[in-house]
């Protein structure tokens, strides 16, 4: 259904710089049925029944009244219809001939944009425009000098406010630009943000497979805005007020697009000749890129650009592959949900043991994912000040090997109980021998009691039996793959009219469900019913399975009734990975015979090739190794065949 706050975009700039006539540009080019444009001098004008001479002779307070009434009156508009607000306006009005600026921003402007974005054309333009546009002619008289002025006291006061009150802020100077900036940033629903940016991320480090302070003592983006404006870094301010949410990271894109392309790379080069990477880490670096079984990943809130020109001076051994913010042609940034997506991403689809370096508060939930995890703790002037507080709280949540880096190593250690000092020099880069099963076992559950019970009895077989195994696999899919796999939001008609966000499993029409034959089919079957969107494929033996039938897709549920041994899932499961394809695999069973998947000694991981990651879902586990013949033989029990041995 319609949001109550509609996304309004105001369009300033100084009178004559063309917003009118980019507004009008953008009416004729974007979709009428999502955006609303809109004049707000002629929207004044309609709501105060006068035209604009006899508002200009209101009282001040009056004139208040009145703008506050008209931006009012467009987000209800917008509010109705669901569509993107596009408002012409203006900050303040300023002549050459008087001492100071008058302002006309009200509250109501303040509550009711969500974007602002300035018109930033040179001051030789805008005055150029004025002389030939007769509507511009009271404004003609004003020199270059006074109109650069005017408008370097726009944005500043308009970043100022926009920062106050959570709004977006940037400046464009292309027409192109904004309609842009309109497609790909406005328009992107606010709860799709972080699903569609995490996606964009991901979708990144998988093109680069076919780092910050954490590499060297730097702050990327601080040093960005001392080459461009030593004495205003946005940044400070905006994170103040936005926190370290994703609404701040998009705001710090918006304020990277304010300059063209080229002046942008420009001064992530002149930045990346500043930063040298700590010595420590550029001889792991060397160590790690040397080694064929060895990947170098660098994911950073701050510039990529800038990390990607610092390791190509490294002169690594193998490219690494760098996920970092920029300008947003860039198409994600970087919070630390993607940094943990990314650990994530590398364990589960390319099965991979993961070890992460991380210096600050923002990599806590990628140290909190990863396999191995390294602290670094840098001098005390310049390393995140929070760090040592959180870890204290977070410490016991961090899994697998942690421990703490001194960069240099004179430097005074964490004060965090539990976490040890060590060297980069001795971290465990040698292959893993075993590999990491993830067993999620609904035993316990009273749902699953109920289910389980018609399994068991001995009364039911056939039909009844095969939908009893149907509604175990429409169950654990539901109950858990969620929570294996992820969810994606989508767009669906509400009842009450309008539209809402629906869920289903992330990358479910990416799905590919394999029945193993046949006692497998009743379950996958179920699993079907609650992924009614992925493929489904049958397999006997293993060479069943063909790159085909898999290929693209991310998701590769392998379905069973029972496992014993875990030989059967093992032979399944390698040739699947014979495919080297970066999917994530998950087993769904009835039952799985604990033997089989005890960590070193159980049947399943002694089968398996390699190493990797495997999820398995389990209605329940068993300590019996009894295996069925005949009338107690699954199989048999599902298709009445009980008279076979």
């Amino acid at each position: 259904m319609a949001s109550n706050k509609p996304k309004i975009v105001g369009l300033y700039g100084v009178p004559g710089c063309g917003k009118t006539y980019l507004k009008d540009e953008l009416k004729s080019s974007l979709a009428e049925n999502q955006y609303a444009f809109y004049d707000g001098s002629e929207i004044i004008a309609t709501v105060c029944g006068h035209d604009l001479e006899a508002f200009k002779q209101l009282p001040e307070q009056e004139k208040c009244r009145l703008r506050e009434a008209a931006i009012r009156h467009i987000a209800s508009q917008c509010a109705e219809s669901g569509k993107i607000g596009v408002v012409t306006g203006h900050l303040m009005f300023w002549a050459e001939t008087e001492a100071e600026p008058v302002s006309i921003v009200t509250p109501a402007d303040l509550e009711t944009y969500s974007h602002i974005v300035y018109l930033d054309v040179s001051a030789e333009r805008v005055q150029k425009q004025r002389r030939e546009h007769a509507s511009r002619k009271d404004r003609a008289g004003d020199s270059v000098q006074h109109i650069e002025q005017h408008m370097q006291r726009e944005m500043t006061k308009l970043r100022e406010l926009c920062v106050a009150n959570c709004i977006f802020f940037t400046s464009v100077q292309e027409p192109q630009t904004l309609a842009r900036l309109l497609t790909d940033f406005v328009a992107v629903p606010d709860a799709e943000v972080e699903e569609i940016n995490i996606a964009q991320a991901l979708s990144n480090l998988d093109e680069q497979l076919q780092s910050a302070q954490t590499l060297g003592p730097h702050d990327t983006g601080k040093l960005f805005w001392e080459e461009l404006h030593p004495e205003n870094n946005p940044l400070d301010a905006m994170f103040t007020s936005f926190g370290y949410s994703d609404k701040a990271f998009r705001q710090a894109m918006l304020y990277y697009e304010q300059h063209r392309q080229e002046i942008f790379e420009q001064t992530c080069d002149k930045v990346a000749k500043h930063v040298s990477l700590y010595q420590e880490v550029q001889k792991m670096l060397q160590s790690a890129a040397s080694r064929n079984n060895v990947g170098v990943v660098v994911v950073t809130c701050g510039l990529g650009l800038v990390w990607e020109k610092v390791l190509q001076r490294a002169k690594l051994a193998c490219e690494p592959v760098i996920i970092g913010g920029g300008q947003l042609d860039n198409g994600y940034f970087v919070t630390p949900e993607v940094k943990a997506s990314v650990v994530e991403r590398l364990q589960q689809h390319y099965h991979t043991h993961v070890t992460a370096i991380g210096d600050s508060r923002l990599d806590i939930e990628m140290l909190r994912q990863a396999d191995q995890s390294v602290v670094v703790v840098g001098d005390p002037n310049v390393r995140s000040r929070s760090m040592e507080v959180v870890l204290r709280s977070e410490k016991d949540l961090l899994r697998g090997d942690v421990r703490q880096v001194l960069l240099p190593a004179s430097v005074p250690m964490l004060d965090v109980p539990g976490l040890p000092v060590g060297t980069l020099a001795q971290l465990n880069l040698s292959a893993p021998k075993h590999w990491s099963l993830d067993v999620r076992n609904a035993g316990g559950k009273n749902t699953a009691k109920i289910l389980m019970s018609a399994t068991r009895d001995a009364t039911v077989s056939g039909r009844a039996l095969q939908e009893a195994h149907r509604k175990v696999g429409w169950y654990l899919a539901t109950e858990y793959l969620p929570d294996v796999i992820g969810l994606e939001s989508f767009k669906l008609s509400h009842v009450q009219g309008g539209y809402t966000a629906g869920h289903r499993l992330r990358d479910e029409s990416k799905t590919t469900i394999i029945a193993l034959m046949r006692g497998g089919e009743p379950m996958a079957f179920g699993v079907h019913d609650a992924l009614p969107r992925a493929k489904f494929l049958h397999a006997s033996h293993p060479s069943d399975i063909e790159l085909g039938h898999i290929r693209g897709q991310e998701n590769i549920i392998v379905v069973d009734s029972v496992i014993n041994s875990g030989k059967s899932i093992a032979e399944h499961v390698n040739r699947i990975r014979t495919f080297n394809l970066p999917a994530r695999i998950v087993v769904v069973a009835g039952v799985v015979q604990e033997q089989a998947i005890q960590k070193e000694t159980g049947g399943l991981p002694k089968a398996l090739l390699g190493y990797g990651r495997l999820s398995i879902v389990a209605l329940r586990t068993s300590a019996n190794q009894y295996t069925g013949r005949g009338g107690t033989d699954t199989g048999n029990r599902l298709f009445n065949t009980t008279n076979l041995d």
